[in-house]
């Protein structure tokens, strides 16, 4: 994937768009000077989806670690070296990452919610 990233993002105001405007800009200016290039890095404005419910949250967050798969550009999601997939099944991601947060939505299937995602991607 060279010319666009997959987020699931959750936002309490109504600001995706200022973010997402910073974040892509901030990166490609960092990413045109690193590279000695200049002009659009992303292909295209994001696009977004939201989400309503736990169903459509595990579809969103199966999809997100299966598209790299899907794609050819690995073997398994946790493979994927820019994925937070990895570190949320292993329970060692970054500080910025709610892993938890995510982990909510996976508690009324019982059990340990982290097993509950990971099973998700288990064939």
């Amino acid at each position: 994937m060279q010319n666009h990233v997959h987020l699931l993002i959750e936002t309490p105001d109504a600001n995706l768009g200022a973010g997402m405007q910073r974040l892509h800009s901030d990166y490609a200016q960092q990413f045109n000077q690193r590279h000695g290039r200049s002009g659009h890095v992303f292909q295209g404005r994001y696009g977004v989806v939201r989400v309503d419910s736990d169903e459509q949250l595990w579809g969103v967050a199966a999809y997100l670690a299966m598209n790299p798969v899907k794609a050819g550009l690995c073997d398994t999601p946790e493979e994927w070296p820019w994925s937070s997939h990895a570190a949320t099944v292993r329970g060692a991601g970054p500080a910025w990452l709610d892993d938890a947060r995510l982990l909510l939505h996976f508690e009324g299937l019982g059990g340990d919610p982290r097993e509950r995602y990971a099973a998700m991607f288990r064939g």
